[in-house]
């Protein structure tokens, strides 16, 4: 005696469910990775910690020889995140990069570079003043 029409419907719908869910392939959304700056475009004698003044606040800002850097968040100026992204330096230029902003490049000239200092002069023709505080390897003391 064949089986009841319930059960070869329920098996039926079964199956069909089944094969609908091993077929779906779901693709995998790959993150899009950082832009990464080419090593000949970060000069080794500007890795290490950094004070970054501009009007009355000041920065810790760690530029990491692989060419990432990392801004410690300044709370008495508002911030609450770390920034990071990317810099490079051509052409008495340097530009960052910043996560928070898509990665879209920010290019400031720089002026009064010497070892240990630098400025950069900001879209607004404001100054960043920059001031070596450790050497690579080193972070930013936490506040």
């Amino acid at each position: 005696m064949p089986p009841p029409l319930f059960l070869r419907a329920a098996s039926l719908l079964l199956l069909c469910a089944l094969l609908h869910a091993c077929s779906r392939h779901v693709p995998a959304a790959a993150p899009a990775p950082a832009p990464v700056a080419p090593p000949a475009d970060v000069p080794s004698d500007m890795a290490g910690v950094w004070t970054s003044t501009r009007g009355p606040v000041m920065r810790c800002i760690e530029l990491h020889a692989d060419g990432t850097y990392l801004m410690a968040p300044n709370s008495e100026a508002g911030d609450h995140l770390n920034f990071h992204g990317t810099w490079r330096v051509a052409d008495e230029q340097i530009t960052w990069r910043d996560s928070s902003q898509g990665f879209a490049a920010d290019v400031n000239r720089m002026v009064d570079v010497s070892p240990g200092h630098f400025t950069t002069i900001e879209a607004d023709q404001s100054q960043t003043v920059f001031a070596r505080i450790a050497g690579p390897g080193s972070t930013c003391p936490s506040q």
